[in-house]
């Protein structure tokens, strides 16, 4: 009884080292595979981040992204062009805007009317119209007015810092539609009325620009 005894707990020491060896070897595992599982996430976040970065880059032509609530909104006024337009006709001028980060740019017409040629005369208003054309080449032209005053503006949505889409040379075309004659105020058959073959106006043109406060 005393042998077997001894055989029994010589069996049992030995079915615990090995559940004791076994236990530790699972620890050891679970420790290697979570390390292994930990640096693969680490390479995974690295790999994301510096994807992201150069998507940004890529999408930024200034190279980064730009918080606009650091720059100040500019107004730009340009001198004032005096010109004359013939009735039905279109005149072409140039400006060119230097600063980057264009918000708007405004062009307004006025013009005034002849008088009356006198008590037995009636003088028909002049219409103009005005157009824009930025560099990109996609204008925009106002309603045709023959109140005095006619005006058109093109407006920009800068991305990023600098943002040259409405940086360069644009063009701002005066359109002089019908000018009304002077006509009698009696009826007639026209004989007698004074043909009004154009007008004087002015050009007045500026711009707003975000520049970056110092």
């Amino acid at each position: 009884m005393s042998t077997l005894k001894k055989l029994y707990k010589t069996w049992f020491e030995t079915q615990e080292n090995k559940w004791k060896t076994g236990l530790v070897g699972m620890i050891f595992i679970t420790v290697i595979l979570a390390l292994v599982f930990n640096h693969e996430a680490n390479a995974i976040q690295v790999i994301d981040e510096e994807t992201l970065k150069q998507l940004t880059e890529q999408m930024s032509v200034g190279g980064r992204i730009t918080d606009w609530s650091e720059f100040s909104v500019t107004n730009i006024i340009l001198d004032s062009i005096e010109g004359h337009s013939n009735e039905n006709s279109e005149d072409d001028y140039y400006i060119e805007i230097t600063h980057p980060n264009v918000l708007e740019v405004t062009a307004t017409l006025t013009w005034q009317d002849e008088p009356d040629n006198g008590a037995r005369y009636s003088n028909e208003p002049d219409e103009f119209s005005i157009s824009i054309t930025p560099p990109n080449g996609t204008g925009v032209t106002s309603d045709t007015q023959s109140n005095g005053r006619v005006s058109v503006e093109i407006s920009f949505i800068p991305q990023n810092d600098p943002y040259f889409n409405g940086t360069g040379e644009y063009i701002i075309t005066v359109q002089c539609h019908i000018c009304g004659d002077q006509t009698l105020r009696r009826p007639s058959i026209g004989f007698f009325d004074v043909d009004d073959t154009g007008n004087d106006w002015t050009l007045e043109i500026g711009y707003t620009y975000y520049r970056e406060a110092t």
